[in-house]
C-alpha cells in the first residue's frame, strides 16, 4: 500500500526532473540528456531505454525505472575491459564480389558487366573494355606480389 506521504508526483518525474537526475548521476550536459530523452520518446522507437508513463499531458517517467536505468548505466561503465579478440577474428572478411554479365537477351543495351562488392555494398556497371582493364590491373598487381604464377 502506498503511504499517504507518497504522492504520484514522488513516483513520477517530469522531463526536467529526469534530465536533472540523469545529469547528476551519469554526468554530461543537461541539454544532451534532454535531447536523448526527446529522441527516445519518438513514435515508432523500437528499442526504448526509458519509456514515459502512459497518460495525457506532458511526459512523466517512473522514478524507479529511471533509477534502475542509472544503476544499469553505472554498472556498464565499471565493467572490466573484455579480452582482446584473437588475430583471426580481427582480420577483414574474405573478398567475395559477385560478377555477372548483363546481356542484350536480358534487356540490357548496351551489354555490360555487373560488379557487386558486398562490404560495403557497392555496385558497378562496367563496359567490356572497363572490365578487361580492371582484370588486367588486378593480374599485374597479383604478379607483383606472386611472380611465380602467370596466366
Amino acid at each position: 500500500m502506498v503511504s499517504s506521504l507518497t504522492t504520484p508526483q514522488d513516483l513520477n518525474l517530469s522531463v526536467a526532473e529526469t534530465v536533472d537526475l540523469l545529469t547528476k548521476e551519469l554526468g554530461g550536459e543537461s541539454s544532451r540528456w534532454a535531447t536523448w530523452l526527446a529522441n527516445d520518446r519518438k513514435p515508432g522507437r523500437v528499442n526504448r531505454r526509458l519509456s514515459p508513463e502512459p497518460g495525457p499531458g506532458r511526459p512523466r517517467y517512473d522514478a524507479a525505472m529511471v533509477k534502475a536505468f542509472v544503476a544499469d548505466s553505472k554498472s556498464k561503465q565499471h565493467q572490466p575491459p573484455q579480452a582482446e579478440k584473437p588475430l583471426a577474428a580481427s582480420r577483414p572478411k574474405k573478398f567475395a564480389p559477385s560478377i555477372l554479365a548483363l546481356t542484350r537477351e536480358e534487356g540490357n543495351v548496351p551489354p555490360a558487366v555487373l560488379l557487386v562488392l558486398p562490404l560495403p555494398l557497392q555496385v558497378f556497371v562496367l563496359s567490356a573494355e572497363e572490365a578487361r582493364n580492371v582484370a588486367r590491373r588486378l593480374a599485374n598487381v597479383a604478379d607483383e606480389i606472386d611472380p611465380g604464377v602467370s596466366s
